[in-house]
Formats: structure tokens, C-alpha cells, sequence
């Protein structure tokens, strides 16, 4: 019975000193460190705030080329998945994304400026604008007419960044939309996003309508009506599909809307012609 009771003292001795030394070793050998990420004093391999590794790691040449690798097999699959959804079910795809189904898809914004950037390039890079050659300060003759120094400039800029100027539809369109689908479940943001993704997609078509006319120069003046008629037809199916509007409805509110686009933008057009008349003439 002494005998058991001995062991059974000596075994809780030795487990007396084994937790002692568990509880002070961290204070003795652990060290904190800063994170670089967020700031947090911790101790061990990863921070406990913000969960990165708290050793701070240099950049190697073999972790910059796998992120180059990534953004560019990202960027194709995401690209790609997000065309062929706006080509063959354009209302379907945007009613999904704003519902949530986002991650395999790109953003809209960046969707949108992308295929415009691609399109300034290859309508400049193509010199489609060669039609609207840069103009000297003197004036000149143009068919009999003289020019002013105001029209040249005013031609020169819708000439080479009218796709840039059309950014104005967006707001315009945003605010008529209010006006004509006051009880739509769609709030400002996810109009954004809808309209963002049509244009984005508009401008896709358009990029492949210049591809076209750099190799058959006539198939420019051709491109004009169908870019017009793709026009009218997101219009209608916003209208229809969108904002839910039965056909007679979506029909005379898309002709609503459509004219008040086209005067809006002559509009400030005008006006803007205005301005450069102010300053050069």
C-alpha cells in the first residue's frame, strides 16, 4: 500500500515539472514577431489576426513567372466563360451575376473598359480613322467649303475617341431606366452592372466588325447600321427580358428610350462643339 502511494507521488511530481516547463517555454524561447501583413505581434509560423505566415519570404523569379502564368490562364478562362455567356444567353448570364453567380466570371467594369481598349487599339492600330487625318492651324478647303478651325478639331475628336465619348450613354441610360421601370427589383448598382455587360459585349461586336473592314475597307460602311441594329435590339432586350416588361410595353418604352439616348448624346455633342468654338475660333 506505501509502496503505491509512493509511485503514484512520484508520478505526480513528474507531471507537476512536465506542465510547468509546457507552461513557461513559450515565454522563454517563443519571440514575437510583427506581421507584415497586418501589423499583429505573434509568436510561431502564422499569425493569428489575419492568418498569413509571419516569416517574411522574398519574391523569387520562379513565384513571378507562376503569378504571370496565373493572371494570363485566369484572364483567358474568366474572358472567355463571360463572352460566351453574353453572346448565346446575354439576360439569363446578367440575372445569374447579379443573383450571386459571380467568381467564374469577369467583373463587369473591367469587362466593359477591356473590349473598349481592344477596340480603340485595333480601330487606331488599323488606321480605320485615316478618313480623319490630323489638320494644320491654317484653314483649308473642304468640298469648296472653308473649315473652321473649331469643325476640324470637333470631327478630329469624335473621329478618334467618339467609343470614349459614348461612355456618357451609361449615366444617361441609368437615369431613364429610373424614370420608365420606377418598381423594377433592380436597384441602381445592378443596372450598372446590366448595362455595363451589354455595352462590354457591344463592343466586342464592334472590335470584330473593324477586324473585318481592315481587310475589306467597304465593309465599313456596312458595319454602321448592323452596330445600330444591335443597338436597338439591346435596347429591346433589356426592356423585355431585364426589367420584365410585357411585349407592347418593352416595345414603346425601348423606342422611349432609344430617342432619348440619340438626343442626349446630340445634345452634348452640340454643346461641346459649342465649347471648341469658344476656344479656337
Amino acid at each position: 500500500m506505501i509502496e503505491l502511494d509512493l509511485v503514484d507521488f512520484f508520478s505526480l511530481l513528474s507531471n507537476m515539472s512536465t506542465n510547468q516547463e509546457t507552461i513557461d517555454s513559450p515565454q522563454v524561447s517563443g519571440e514575437q514577431k510583427q506581421c507584415s501583413n497586418c501589423g499583429h505581434f505573434d509568436q510561431g509560423e502564422f499569425c493569428s489576426h489575419c492568418g498569413l505566415p509571419l516569416e517574411k519570404k522574398r519574391i523569387t523569379l520562379a513565384e513571378l513567372i507562376e503569378s504571370i502564368l496565373d493572371f494570363f490562364s485566369d484572364f483567358e478562362r474568366k474572358y472567355v466563360l463571360t463572352v460566351k455567356q453574353l453572346m448565346f444567353r446575354p439576360i439569363e448570364f446578367i440575372n445569374e451575376y447579379i443573383a450571386g453567380k459571380r467568381d467564374a466570371y469577369y467583373i463587369p467594369f473591367k469587362y466593359f473598359f477591356l473590349n473598349l481598349g481592344l477596340n480603340f487599339f485595333v480601330y487606331h492600330g488599323f488606321n480605320l480613322n485615316k478618313d480623319s487625318e490630323a489638320l494644320d492651324d491654317e484653314d483649308i478647303l473642304i468640298d469648296g467649303i472653308v473649315s473652321f478651325k473649331s469643325e476640324q478639331m470637333f470631327d478630329m475628336i469624335i473621329d478618334d475617341y467618339g467609343q470614349f465619348i459614348s461612355l456618357l450613354s451609361i449615366p444617361i441610360y441609368i437615369l431613364i431606366t429610373l424614370i420608365l421601370f420606377p418598381k423594377s427589383k433592380h436597384n441602381v448598382a445592378e443596372r450598372v452592372t446590366a448595362i455595363c455587360f451589354i455595352f462590354g459585349q457591344l463592343m466586342l461586336y464592334q472590335l470584330f466588325f473593324h477586324i473585318i473592314s481592315a481587310v475589306f475597307p467597304w465593309f465599313q460602311d456596312v458595319a454602321r447600321p448592323i452596330v445600330l441594329l444591335l443597338e436597338i435590339i439591346i435596347v429591346f432586350l433589356m426592356s423585355h427580358k431585364f426589367f420584365n416588361q410585357k411585349l407592347f410595353d418593352a416595345i414603346w418604352k425601348s423606342v422611349v428610350i432609344f430617342m432619348t439616348l440619340m438626343f442626349c448624346m446630340q445634345f452634348l455633342l452640340i454643346l461641346f462643339q459649342q465649347v471648341l468654338e469658344m476656344i479656337y475660333d
